[in-house]
C-alpha cells in the first residue's frame, strides 16, 4: 500500500509539474508600442519587390514641440535618391503617422489634419479601428479601415519572427456617399522589431508583396 501511495503521489507532482508550464505560457505582447518600437538610433532597410529599390528608415530625434518621434526616410531607386522625413508617435494606446514631408511644397514639413492610426491597442486578433486620412491627390474623401487578421510566424529576409501581427488596411475613396475605389494592403509586424513585410492585396483578395525587411537596428 505504502508502494501504491508514494508511486501516486509522484505521478501526482509529475502531471502538476508538466501542466505548469503550459497553463503559465505567457500570451503575446499585445501593446502597440511592442510592435512599434520608437527610440532614436532604431533604423530599418527594407527591399522592393522589383529588387531594386530600397527604403531605409532610421529614427533620428525627437520633436519635443510635437511629443513625436523623427524618422529619416532614405529611397533608393536605379538612378534616384529621395529624401524624406515621416513623424510618429506613441499616443498611449496607438501608434500615430502625425505628418511628414511634402514633396510638392519643396519637402517642407507638414502636419496631417487627421493622423494615420499605424497600430492601435489591444492588438489582438479581430480588433478594428478606423480613422480619417488626409486625401491631398483628389477631391475624394479617404476612409481608413484596419483589422488584426492574425498572430503569425513569418520569415523575411532579415530572417523569421515569431508572433507577428498582421493588420490589413483597407483604403476607401468616396465621392459623396459613393465609394468609388479602395486600396488593401496586409502589413506585418514583428514584437521588439516593427515592420517586416507589406503585401497589395487585389480584387480577389490575392495578395503579393510589396517590400519586406533585409536589415535592422533595433536599441
Amino acid at each position: 500500500m505504502k508502494v501504491f501511495k508514494t508511486v501516486l503521489v509522484l505521478l501526482i507532482v509529475l502531471s502538476f509539474n508538466l501542466i505548469i508550464p503550459v497553463c503559465s505560457y505567457p500570451a503575446g505582447p499585445d501593446d502597440a508600442s511592442t510592435y512599434y518600437p520608437l527610440v532614436a538610433g532604431n533604423s530599418w532597410t527594407y527591399q522592393f519587390s522589383d529588387n531594386k529599390s530600397t527604403v531605409r528608415y532610421e529614427v533620428v530625434g525627437y520633436l519635443d514641440e510635437l511629443n513625436a518621434y523623427l524618422m529619416s526616410c532614405l529611397t533608393k531607386m536605379i538612378d534616384v535618391n529621395i529624401k524624406t522625413e515621416d513623424i510618429i508617435g506613441n499616443k498611449g494606446d496607438q501608434i500615430i503617422h502625425f505628418g511628414g514631408t511634402d514633396i510638392r511644397s519643396g519637402n517642407s514639413r507638414l502636419i496631417f489634419d487627421n493622423g494615420e492610426v499605424i497600430l492601435k491597442n489591444p492588438l489582438k486578433v479581430g480588433m478594428t479601428w478606423e480613422y480619417d486620412k488626409d486625401n491631398r491627390d483628389n477631391d475624394m474623401a479617404c476612409r481608413v479601415k484596419c483589422r488584426v487578421v492574425k498572430l503569425t510566424d513569418c520569415e523575411v529576409l532579415a530572417g523569421r519572427f515569431e508572433n507577428v501581427c498582421v493588420i490589413q488596411r483597407s483604403s476607401c475613396y468616396y465621392k459623396g456617399k459613393v465609394e468609388k475605389y479602395r486600396k488593401v494592403q496586409n502589413e506585418y509586424y514583428a514584437p521588439r522589431v516593427g515592420e517586416i513585410k507589406e503585401e497589395f492585396v487585389d480584387a480577389l483578395g490575392k495578395a503579393s508583396v510589396r517590400m519586406e525587411l533585409v536589415e535592422y537596428k533595433i536599441k
